[in-house]
């Protein structure tokens, strides 16, 4: 298996097995992971994990890679090719469900946000533009707004 670790201008690490490419200005990703550092709290001890980098591409295929945010390549091999075999299988197994519950209850709680803001909103007898003009207007020009029909621009 012929695995790359690729860095990219924005930070992001990524092992990935590649598709040959006829275009020189691009890599194509296939199945790629992120690298993530993990710090255990209590030990001070750092490991690297591997999770799905584009956890909704559901049809697997190949992920065009733009040369130019590439900083660096180079090849894995070593037991970094059996820990990113047994994290691919995992991600397969477990990511699309996952994620498809986390849209789900990311959803869920969008919309009751959205509910409890409208109703507040409709139950609110303040407008907080009223006191913004209140307490930033002097007493003459808030009485000749609130006494005639006159549009300022």
């Amino acid at each position: 298996m012929n695995l790359f670790h690729i860095k990219l201008t924005n930070g992001d690490e990524i092992i990935t097995q590649t598709q040959p490419s006829r275009d020189d200005k691009k890599y194509f990703l296939l199945n790629p992971l992120e690298l993530q550092d993990v710090i255990d709290k209590d030990t001070g001890i750092t490991a690297i994990i591997l999770q799905d980098y584009v956890p909704f591409n559901n049809s697997k295929a190949a992920i065009e890679l733009n040369k130019a945010q590439v900083i660096s390549v180079c090849k894995v091999d070593g037991e970094m090719i059996e820990y990113y075999k047994a994290s691919l299988e995992f991600v397969m197994l477990f990511s699309a469900r996952e994620a498809g519950s986390k849209i789900k209850h990311a959803t869920t709680h969008l919309n009751k946000y959205i509910k409890e803001q409208v109703q507040q909103s409709l139950n609110s007898s303040d407008d907080p533009f009223d006191q913004l003009f209140e307490e930033d207007l002097d007493e003459e020009t808030l009485d000749s707004l609130t006494s005639s029909n006159t549009t300022f621009h």
